[in-house]
């Protein structure tokens, strides 16, 4: 009795199957699905690019603007952290710039490295984060259906006087990632 109810299910599912009528609708839809999902990832690592952008250049202003409060750490603290406020607006991007990401130090000229807390103060790291605990994450938008829901976008930048003191010429360095 249940063998001859599933007999017409069966046989029309064969003839379903071997139907290659609808084959260039299935082989449409499986292409538009493929491109909505490259083009989302485009989207989405262009938006986190363009963050990327957005926090070196914070990062590059702050830090120029830390190392000429100079010797200063305090001032040269808050001048960054203000800076930054100023470039990125906490209404929309979170705080990006915390005090203990603001790294007041010592250019060493031999290795090209910067030391921080070396005296005397001559250089300033700046590092601009959203997300890991800094600023609001970057959201994604198609990606998410895929599990990603934001970006954690980060860029450091380190300014340092040419000549040792503050009123000098200022000289950058700067790196950034995404993850």
């Amino acid at each position: 009795m249940i063998r001859s109810a599933l007999l017409p299910l069966v046989r029309r599912a064969a003839r379903l199957a071997s139907c290659e009528t609808a084959a260039a609708s299935v082989w449409s839809i499986f292409w538009l699905t493929m491109m909505m999902m490259i083009s989302g990832f485009t989207l989405d690592v262009s938006n986190a690019y363009r963050v990327r952008a957005l926090l070196q250049a914070t990062a590059d202003a702050s830090a120029l603007a830390a190392v000429r409060a100079l010797p200063d750490a305090e001032a040269a603290r808050a001048a960054a952290i203000n800076l930054s406020r100023v470039n990125m607006p906490v209404s929309g991007n979170g705080t990006v710039v915390l005090p203990a990401m603001v790294q007041i130090g010592a250019w060493d000229a031999e290795t090209n490295s910067f030391a921080s807390g070396a005296t005397p103060y001559d250089a300033v790291k700046v590092t601009a984060a959203r997300g890991n605990g800094a600023g609001l994450e970057v959201p994604t938008f198609l990606v998410g259906l895929l599990g990603r829901d934001s970006w954690q976008v980060a860029a450091s930048s380190t300014a340092r006087t040419r000549s040792g003191s503050a009123a000098g010429r200022s000289i950058l360095l700067r790196t950034g990632t995404i993850s």
